[in-house]
């Protein structure tokens, strides 16, 4: 089941470091700005809301030397370790998935300093290759009632990703085309392995700039949910979403 988030939350695959004089490596598997998911390369023992303070390495490659806040490398090699990472605080809040030792949801505490900078900086990236991951949004005539949304996805991860946590609650599909609010339109989502297609309809409840992204686009619900809709999605990713 997908969980209920009010942040967006985006797929990455970027190592990591558990900061200190340990070697404990791992991935961040998923980010917002207000939580995380990581993996570790090994188990370890971690209680529930305890503190956890990790370096994210922006360029995908973890220093070769033992990395503890500092590198005995040169003061050019430093500088280019300090902008290719953010040092993350973050509170474990649950286990996420059978491996408890080593794959945890987190809780990120603000970042403060040139951290703040550098983690909304990122998070601004990943919204901007997230809107161009959605390869075509585009406005097409696909019934006579009016403009319809197309959604094609490179991966499944955009896919599952984009859609809502709560078949009952919005979702997000950036447009510049202004769209009525109220009207009722097509939305179809392309599969991005086998090309096929799912059709609901949709309506619009609001559009322009959402409160904290500089996205345009039109705020979306669906107008009618039943199992016959929620098996359709289930099969259509061949997960148990809903």
């Amino acid at each position: 089941m997908k969980s209920a988030t009010s942040k967006p939350r985006y797929t990455v695959n970027l190592p990591i470091k558990i900061s200190g004089k340990s070697e404990i490596r791992g991935t961040l598997l998923d980010i917002s700005k207000t939580g995380a998911k990581i993996k570790l390369e090994s188990k370890q023992t971690r209680c529930i809301d305890s503190y956890l303070s990790f370096y994210i390495f922006l360029d995908g490659h973890l220093p070769s030397l033992n990395y503890n806040g500092s590198l005995s490398i040169g003061r050019s090699a430093q500088t280019f370790e300090d902008e290719n990472r953010i040092k993350v605080v973050s509170k474990i809040v649950r286990y996420a998935g059978e491996d408890k030792g080593s794959c945890w949801g987190l809780e990120i505490l603000q970042p403060e300093g040139i951290e703040k900078v550098k983690f909304h900086r990122l998070l601004a990236d990943l919204e901007q290759k997230s809107t161009e991951e959605i390869a075509a949004i585009q406005g097409q005539a696909l019934s006579r009632k009016g403009i319809g949304f197309t959604i094609k996805f490179k991966q499944m991860r955009n896919l599952v990703d984009f859609l809502p946590d709560d078949l009952y609650g919005s979702f997000f599909i950036p447009t510049n085309k202004p769209r009525k609010v109220g009207h009722k339109t097509t939305l179809v989502l392309v599969h991005p392995v086998d090309q096929t297609t799912l059709e609901f309809t949709v309506r619009i409840e609001s559009f322009g700039y959402p409160i904290g992204s500089n996205r345009m686009g039109a705020t979306c619900s669906f107008v009618s949910i039943t199992e016959k809709m929620i098996k359709s999605i289930n099969d259509f990713t061949k997960l148990d979403l809903y």
